[in-house]
């Protein structure tokens, strides 16, 4: 996968995310210690970010490292 200038290896379960449209291999994801996605969510890892649509067993990583869930932007006060 590619993001902006470089190279990335992006994977959920273990194995590699495919583009929209293309026939991903049928395998059994593996619990790799990264916490599971969950729908809806968004996932961050630098100035990648990611919108879970559909929630797994696995974990997102990005070249190896487990990407966390995004945190919410605090909204100001009215006041």
């Amino acid at each position: 996968m590619r993001t902006g200038d470089e190279d990335v290896d992006l994977r959920c379960g273990g194995y590699p995310m495919v583009p929209v449209g293309t026939d991903a291999p049928a395998a059994e994801p593996v619990a790799d210690g990264a916490p599971p996605p969950v729908m809806g969510k968004r996932y961050a890892h630098g100035d990648l970010e990611l919108l879970c649509t559909k929630a797994g067993v696995g974990g997102l990583t990005v070249d190896g490292v487990a990407v966390a869930p995004k945190q919410a932007t605090a909204l100001p006060s009215s006041g």
